[in-house]
């Protein structure tokens, strides 16, 4: 084992990520997947970290940009957006 500087770090986060998300992927229960999702979450919650965010202040991003533009509640599907 070693430590990561910063830089290094977060390739192997993002590197981790994908790998957690591939994981979610192939998930076959219910089970399954919300244990991927919680280490996504994990993963997720460290690259905010190393970008100078808190889990509050993400979170509070998530809620401003889904006031914003919507979410996911009612399983809408964009087709089309004018810029």
């Amino acid at each position: 084992m070693r430590t990561l500087d910063t830089e290094e770090f977060v390739v192997r986060l993002r590197e981790k990520l994908d790998e957690e998300i591939a994981e979610y992927r192939r998930a076959e229960a219910s089970a399954e997947a919300i244990e991927e999702l919680a280490d996504i979450l994990e993963v997720i919650y460290h690259l905010a970290e190393v970008h100078g965010a808190t889990v509050e202040e993400l979170e509070a991003v998530r809620i401003r940009k889904r006031d914003k533009r919507g979410g996911f509640g009612q399983r809408l599907f964009l087709i089309e957006a004018d810029e």
